[in-house]
Formats: C-alpha cells, structure tokens, sequence
C-alpha cells in the first residue's frame, strides 16, 4: 500500500508547495536563507517610487519574498511608527493577453478595498478613519456576491448591483471611494502604499497586444496614490515584455532571484514541523 509520508508526519498536505508565503507572521517563520534578496526588495521600496521588477525560475520563491519583505516592513511601522507605511495587498495579480483592462483595474481596486477593510483595526490604531469602510464592507461581502466568485466584478461594477439591493455601487463610485481611502493613508509618495503583485509576467511574452496593457496601466493603476507594483517574472522578462518607451523610466533594473543554498535545507524542514505542530 503506497502511503503519504507527510501525513505519517502529521501534515495535512506536503509542506513544500510552491504556492506563494503569506504575508503573514506564519509567512516570516517560513522564509530561511533569503535575508540578501529581502534586503534588496526592502532597500528598493525605500529608495524609489518607481516599480520594482523581480526575475527568476518559476517557483523559485518571487512572490514569497515580496510578501514576506512587505509584511516585515509592514509589522515594523506597527511596532513603532516611524518610517513609510507599507501595506501588503492580500492578493496577487496576473494580466492575460485577452484580459480587459477596465476589469483589472476593478479587481486590483476590489482586492485593495478588502485588504483596507482586514486591516482597519491597525489603521484605526494610527488614526486613519475609512469613510463609507461599513457600505464598502457590506458590498464587497455579501453573501449574494460572494456565490458569482470570479464573475463579481462583471456584476458588481459598472451597472447597479442587482443581487444587493442595499448598495450599488457604479463603477466611478466605487472607485473614487477607495482612491479617497489611498489618498487619505498614503498623502505623498513617499508615505508608502499598499505594495500590490503582478505576477507570471511572462504570461504577456508572445502577445505584442498584450504587452500594451502594461503601458495602459501606465497612467492608471501605476500612477495611483497609495499604490506600489512589483512586477514578477522569469529570467529577462522586463527586457522581454515590459520596457517600452512609455514605460522608459518607470521600471527599476531587475533583482534576480536564485535557488537558495542546500546548507539551509535543514532549517527550511525543521520551520514546516514546527508550524505545523
């Protein structure tokens, strides 16, 4: 009989996925061996407002970095207040070549409006009030929504909410809501952002139409108050798809992401057994 050698461990499912680290104190306790590339990330959110690009393997751990270099940063401004604020956004993103643009840009507006919403009680503590957060909350969360999962912004935005009578909110309202929430945390760019992914930027490699939709978000998504991008990909992506002449600029040189040292095996185990104890 072949057996499940992580369930004799007392695991529920491998320990080693390589689905992305939460930003989360789980996700901290996870990370080993990365303190370089955390540094690197950490160094370029504080040095320059422009987007952050990351390359490397798939699965290598891009995603992971960044959310855990977020949330650190993140914790620290908690624990004492000084410095840029920076939030992790509790979703990453990808874009499609057939992707409509007016629909990202909702759900990255959606996802950061939630990511606010978990977060309130901190920013409460920091004497950040979001207007409207309660309606907002409601919209977002009700239970009629939530049953359409990846069909919400399609119903949600841009006609009136048939299935909540209590709010409808129309595309522009929804918008200039959370925008206002942005502005009101992040006055200057240099106050932090929410720190929002795109990821599997090599999704946009063989399509030229697709690749346009990094230079439509140009004036819109990356050019919002309160927002930071981090762009990730495989190795020579940025060359590969996102530097234009619209973006010429906009994008910082990429930090490359490698495999980490087998001398941390040991320690990348021992975390697993412990957090799962």
């Amino acid at each position: 009989m072949i057996t499940n050698i992580y369930l004799e461990w007392g695991f529920q499912e491998t320990p080693f996925e390589t689905k992305p680290l939460p930003p989360s104190s789980k996700g901290v306790t996870l990370l080993v061996g990365r303190d370089d590339e955390l540094r690197r990330i950490t160094q370029r959110l504080y040095t320059s407002s422009n987007i952050i690009t990351v390359e490397g393997q798939n699965g290598i751990g891009k995603t992971s970095l960044v959310n855990i270099a977020v949330y650190k940063k993140f914790k620290e401004y908690l624990d004492n207040g000084i410095g840029p604020f920076f939030i992790p956004c509790d979703t990453s993103f990808q874009l499609a070549p057939d992707r409509n643009i007016e629909d990202f840009i909702d759900e990255v507006l959606m996802a950061v409006a939630q990511t606010l919403i978990n977060r309130r009680k901190d920013l409460e503590d920091f004497g950040y009030k979001l207007d409207g957060n309660k309606t907002i909350d409601k919209w977002l969360n009700a239970p009629q929504l939530n049953a359409y999962n990846a069909t919400i912004v399609n119903i949600g935005l841009g006609k009136q909410v048939e299935t909540n009578t209590s709010v409808g909110f129309q595309r522009s309202g929804f918008r200039v809501t959370i925008l206002n929430w942005l502005k009101e945390i992040f006055p200057f760019g240099q106050n932090g952002g929410v720190v929002c992914i795109i990821d599997n930027l090599e999704l946009l490699l063989t399509s030229e139409a697709a690749r346009k939709q990094l230079e439509l978000l140009r004036d819109t998504l990356f050019s919002y108050n309160g927002l930071r991008w981090v762009l990730c990909g495989s190795s020579g992506i940025v060359l590969g798809v996102a530097s234009s002449p619209r973006l010429e600029g906009r994008l910082q040189d990429p930090i490359e992401i490698e495999g980490i040292d087998r001398c941390y095996a040991s320690e990348i185990f021992r975390t697993r057994i412990n957090t799962n104890a």
